[in-house]
């Protein structure tokens, strides 16, 4: 028979729960941390199985929680418990970034930049479709630009640089050229006679 406890316990999570697989990784994460924790403070004089063991058993929570960390950033977050852990899973790739700067002479980008982007671009989109949040209001949204979005096909990115080309040419062609940002009307005047 269950316990009265462990049944309140089991419907507070069950609440806790969302449709947003991502905010489910997030829990899983949050669990297998847990138990890596409670196996990396044990006292480490057991016998050399015990050790042993132990050691392995963390390997493996430590694995999995690096496989559910990348597959976290492969789907779209859709809700804000989603959106708050793949900002907490960005972080962390911005602080490896930081720890171990990539090879700056390539121009392919890196696993982590790839995935830093989808983790960004995803957990913003998740954001914006809460109606009580006005992200365009927020100054950031040109950062966010859909041109840099990896979750919109390529076709789209490309047609939106060249909307924004094409606006930039049309209000050029209506700008006087002595109007225009970095040029100035007024002539050189030469010095006379030195």
């Amino acid at each position: 028979m269950m316990s009265e406890k462990s049944n309140v316990t089991s419907l507070s999570a069950a609440a806790k729960r969302t449709d947003d697989p991502v905010a489910e990784i997030g829990r899983r994460i949050a669990e297998l941390r847990d138990r890596y924790k409670e196996l990396d403070v044990m006292d480490n004089s057991g016998t050399s199985i015990v050790v042993t063991y132990r050691k392995a058993e963390m390997d493996d929570l430590d694995e999995q929680i690096y496989c559910l960390e990348k597959y976290a950033s492969t789907l779209r977050a859709c809700s804000l418990e989603g959106a708050l852990v793949q900002i907490g899973l960005a972080s962390s790739i911005f602080d490896y970034v930081i720890d171990y700067p990539p090879d700056l002479d390539s121009s392919a980008p890196t696993s982590e930049e790839l995935r830093f982007r989808r983790l960004i671009f995803s957990a913003v989109k998740a954001l914006a479709d809460d109606p009580k949040l006005d992200l365009t209001q927020l100054g950031v949204w040109h950062s966010l630009s859909e041109h840099r979005d990896p979750w919109t096909p390529y076709e789209k990115r490309v047609a939106v640089i060249q909307k924004e080309q094409d606006a930039a040419r049309d209000h050029l062609r209506r700008v006087p050229p002595t109007r225009r940002p970095g040029r100035t009307s007024m002539k050189r005047e030469i010095p006379s006679g030195s």
